[in-house]
């Protein structure tokens, strides 16, 4: 993430989620939640001095800002977004562009001159000597 801005709300969103699911009345109230850690300050495996130095750098007012910030309202649906920074935008509008595709083997071998017969007697294996160009083009087509 490159953004506090957004991690915070991103927090927010998730610890609000079983609310907004009808799991919880209290983000607070989640026994689930890692909410607790950051709310009471207890130590644990979750790294939440990153979040709550956003906030503030004395840990009793961050705790404080923490749990004021946590009753704001979430609007953004996280779900539902593309792309989260500017790398990931980056991907999603490039896999956006056309990509133009390479020919078939079979067309490439109607754009030499052959006719439907040689065509049937290639895809039979056949080894006429009169198919050997088109047995070379089937090996190495040519690039377009």
């Amino acid at each position: 993430m490159q953004d506090e801005r957004y991690m915070l709300k991103l927090i927010r969103y998730i610890h609000q989620n079983p609310v907004r699911a009808g799991m919880a009345s209290k983000v607070e109230n989640y026994k689930w939640s890692s909410d607790i850690y950051y709310r009471k300050n207890i130590k644990s495996f979750i790294n939440k001095e990153v979040i709550l130095k956003m906030l503030d750098i004395c840990t009793t007012a961050a705790t404080e800002k923490y749990k004021e910030f946590m009753e704001e309202k979430e609007d953004t649906d996280y779900s539902k977004l593309n792309a989260i920074g500017d790398e990931a935008y980056r991907i999603l509008c490039e896999s956006k562009k056309e990509v133009k595709q390479r020919k078939r083997l079979d067309e490439i071998l109607f754009d030499m001159g052959m006719d439907l017969t040689e065509y049937n007697q290639i895809k039979a294996g056949s080894r006429k000597r009169i198919l050997t160009k088109y047995n070379e083009a089937k090996i190495c087509p040519p690039l377009l």
